[in-house]
């Protein structure tokens, strides 16, 4: 029900959405379930999931601004795919489906699962 909500720096829902603000109010409002609020301390929080073993729900972490850091993150969905509220402050877009290949592939850091 939030594919197409817009991004927006420091959206936490339920009409707007950064990356992380989207994850944390997934799981809070699905799950009942509350996780930090940024990327790179959600990036320390959970149980490490190996490259190959995500589940539906898992959280991936990406490095997307070239420091090698965790900076974006998104929710495994299942058959390579995943949710994540796309965009930057400069560059906004929405809550989305995106493909795990190519350029997020490449900035995969890893997963966690909760």
């Amino acid at each position: 029900s939030l594919l197409g909500k817009p991004y927006a720096w420091g959206g936490n829902g339920p009409n707007y959405f950064d990356c992380s603000g989207f994850t944390s109010y997934v799981y809070k409002h699905a799950e009942g379930k509350t996780i930090p609020r940024v990327s790179y301390q959600q990036a320390k929080y959970g149980t490490f999931v190996s490259r190959g073993n995500y589940l539906p729900g898992d959280l991936l972490y990406f490095a997307t601004t070239g420091t090698g850091n965790p900076s974006h993150v998104g929710i495994y969905v299942g058959n390579n795919t995943f949710i994540h509220a796309s965009g930057s402050a400069s560059k906004p877009d929405k809550v989305k489906l995106s493909t795990l290949s190519g350029y997020y592939l490449n900035a995969l850091l890893g997963a966690r699962r909760f």
